[in-house]
């Protein structure tokens, strides 16, 4: 039978190594939510600047049509003040610049954490004599997010 201090060791080694399995699986769905949060802020994106595009090929033909003389300066002020949603839209892209920003950012800091525990658990599972205690439980080095 092993001794009373080699079952502490186990005891110990399976200890540290568990949660550090668990925060790395946590990490990595974490990872996996700031990706939808970016997916779905890229199509936001992408929606605004095609409606703008779309928006601005229709006012330049609109404003093309009111350029006639006989209409006043101000009439077509008001008229394309009223059409065109410059500031919502402009606001619209930098809220969801802004927001894209962030969510890089985010990733970038949960992939550094999530690669941080990737290397304290190879370390530990590679390390002699933790190693073949870990090749028994199935413990197995776990790859980097690239």
């Amino acid at each position: 039978f092993p001794s009373h201090d080699n079952v502490w060791y186990l005891i110990k080694t399976y200890n540290q190594i568990q949660p550090l399995d668990n925060v790395i699986a946590e990490y990595g769905s974490n990872i996996k939510v700031v990706i939808e949060k970016r997916n779905t802020i890229v199509a936001s994106l992408n929606n605004v600047v095609n409606s703008y595009s779309d928006y601005e090929k229709n006012l330049f033909e609109k404003i093309s049509e009111d350029m006639k003389p006989t209409v006043s300066t101000n009439i077509l002020i008001n008229r394309l003040s009223g059409l065109y949603p410059e500031l919502k839209a402009n606001d619209n892209y930098r809220a969801l610049v802004e927001g894209l920003y962030s969510v890089e950012t985010e990733r970038q800091s949960m992939i550094e954490l999530y690669n941080n525990k990737v290397k304290l658990f190879n370390n530990t599972v590679t390390s002699f004599p933790e190693i073949v205690f870990c090749s028994l439980l199935s413990f197995r080095g776990k790859p980097y997010y690239t």
